[in-house]
């Protein structure tokens, strides 16, 4: 549910509205600053527990697992040895989402990586995906063997393209 949803539904629970995540211009005003209340809950209880000791296990949508591992280098939270277990949750839950089980350390040296399992096999296959040299990527072993490829391009792209060829579509 988004904070947009709820107000188009007349709801009095929506959370304080901030621009915590410290967007400027129009992304500050527009969709960029449109989250998953869902996302809300678990910054606020990553907020408030973060120096509490222990793990932290949650059901989350993937986006929001994705947004949390971003927002580490803004918000810093003191979370560590992140893993997530994806899960089939059409088969489990009867619901057409993409979500995983997150597992954390709380009150850690901040990690800005995050390990990604298969929830049925654990011993298989998995990735790590996050912070790598100041870059979000997924994931990282295949960055780190095509990374230097990243960057800028020789050529220059010109944005008015579409209208040169317009009359020819």
């Amino acid at each position: 549910m988004t904070n947009s949803a709820l107000g188009k539904i007349s709801s009095s629970n929506l959370p304080k509205k901030s621009n915590f995540k410290r967007h400027i211009g129009l992304d500050a005003i527009t969709g960029k600053s449109n989250f998953d209340v869902g996302e809300y809950i678990v910054l606020r209880l990553l907020d408030t527990f973060q120096y509490a000791n222990g793990p932290l296990a949650l059901l989350l949508k993937d986006s929001i697992i994705r947004n949390l591992l971003l927002g580490q280098k803004l918000f810093n939270f003191r979370r560590g040895s992140s893993h997530k277990f994806n899960i089939d949750c059409k088969k489990e839950f009867s619901a057409s989402v993409d979500a995983s089980l997150l597992f954390c350390q709380l009150n850690s040296t901040p990690e800005y990586i995050c390990k990604e399992f298969n929830f049925y096999h654990l011993a298989g296959e998995r990735i790590e995906f996050g912070w790598l040299n100041d870059k979000f990527v997924s994931p990282i072993e295949l960055y780190r063997e095509s990374g230097e490829i990243d960057g800028n391009s020789p050529w220059e792209w010109r944005q008015v393209i579409k209208h040169d060829i317009a009359p020819i579509m």
